[in-house]
């Protein structure tokens, strides 16, 4: 066993002396003592453990933020190595990165559409009640890529929308009358009442003129007006064929309807723009206007008055007929005229209620002639045959029904 010696003895005093006596650290050694229990009582108790760190719920918190440090940082790595894996795929062409700064964003107004785009009033139109007819409303069209775009619009329940029908200009009817015209004028200058005295030299030549005016080639818009002249054109030839066998009251009956189809003829010009001789283009009076102007309501009183004077005037024969019976039918002649002379006529029926009384004045005269064998009644004849004509071609333009 090692024996200390003498020196070490000497040194170990020498320490003592420096750091104090055995009484100085009898104070130090009860504060050790008072710390840390005595070697026996530590046998004798049993040691209680304790978690190293800070005492309580500290280190069950500690461990819960040590725990999600762990799994942040492993999905950190674990996207890191993604991405890395996706780029490398991408550029040996394998997988294609999508570029989401190519898409688009809708943009989402917060606005109401409707409302205007300035300060200014708003004028909110009135819807009419639907009717059963309606015409259809211009479209309404839009603007997209420079190109219209039909809007849709509502339309009401129960409506029937007619489409409008186009109206087109006949630009071929005036060159067409220019040429045709002077056969008109052949046909006008001839009367029944005096034929010439080469009728069957005028009927052919009549024939021709009628051949070459149904033969034109024409655009539809001229071909209705030329189908009425030809059928005048065909009725007067068959009026004068009449003549040429004495039948004088059926060539009169032929070319009361020759006049009738003139009529409608001269109509048809009228409603191209073409003005002819007593022609209403001049007045400034429109195409089947009769029923706004007043001019229908006019002619329904005047046609009672026509009707009667053309009956009492048919009926008379001075051959058969006893003298009081003739004088009550030209007293009833001369009341229908002055009647219709009495009506009150419209700004747009001035130009027929004046033909209409011209023509039964010329029948009126004309019967009287016939009594007392005047050969001026020929001439009223004449005369109440193109007073006639031009006044059914006013009704016919007006829209009414001679």
């Amino acid at each position: 066993m090692y024996k200390r010696g003498k020196d070490e003895d000497d040194g170990l005093d020498s320490l003592r002396s420096d750091f104090g006596s055995e009484e100085e650290l009898g104070d130090e050694r009860g504060f050790l003592d008072d710390v840390a229990p005595a070697e026996d009582d530590a046998e004798d108790q049993p040691r209680e453990k304790r978690p190293s760190g800070v005492p309580g719920n500290v280190s069950f918190i500690g461990g819960i933020f040590r725990v999600i440090g762990i799994a942040l940082v492993s999905v950190l790595i674990f996207l890191l190595i993604g991405v890395g894996i996706t780029f490398g795929l991408s550029a040996a062409g394998i997988v294609e990165i999508i570029d989401f700064s190519r898409a688009s964003v809708p943009v989402i107004s917060l606005l109401p559409t409707s409302v205007p785009p300035t300060d200014a009033p708003v004028s909110v139109p009135t819807q009419p009640p639907p009717t059963e007819v309606a015409a259809a409303a211009a479209p309404t069209t839009d603007t997209a890529g420079g190109q219209p775009v039909p809007v849709p619009t509502a339309t009401s329940e129960n409506v029937t929308v007619i489409p409008p029908t186009p109206v087109t200009a006949c630009t071929e009817m005036a060159d067409w009358w220019e040429d045709q015209s002077a056969i008109y004028a052949t046909f006008a200058a001839l009367s029944i009442e005096q034929p010439p005295q080469t009728l069957l030299a005028t009927l052919q030549q009549m024939r021709v003129r009628r051949d070459a005016a149904q033969a034109a080639v024409l655009v539809p818009c001229v071909d209705p007006v030329r189908t009425a002249f030809v059928n005048g054109y065909d009725l007067q030839i068959r009026a004068f064929e009449a003549v040429n066998n004495s039948d004088l009251p059926g060539a009169r009956s032929l070319m009361l309807m020759a006049g009738d189809a003139y009529a409608q003829a001269h109509a048809g010009l009228w409603r191209a723009g073409i003005a002819t001789d007593g022609s209403p283009l001049a007045s400034g009076i429109g195409a089947d206007s009769g029923a706004s102007c007043g001019a229908s309501a006019w002619y329904q009183a005047a046609k009672a008055q026509r009707d009667t004077l053309l009956d009492a005037y048919l009926a008379v024969n001075p051959e058969t007929m006893p003298p009081p019976q003739i004088r009550q039918n030209q007293d009833t002649m001369a009341a229908a005229a002055s009647n219709v002379a009495t009506l009150q006529t419209p700004a747009c029926a001035s130009t027929p209620s004046n033909l209409l009384i011209n023509y039964m004045q010329d029948l009126i005269n004309a019967l009287q002639m016939q009594l007392g064998s005047n050969p001026a009644e020929i001439e009223r004849l004449i005369s109440a045959y193109n007073n006639r004509l031009l006044l059914n071609a006013w009704l016919h333009y007006l829209g009414l029904n001679p």
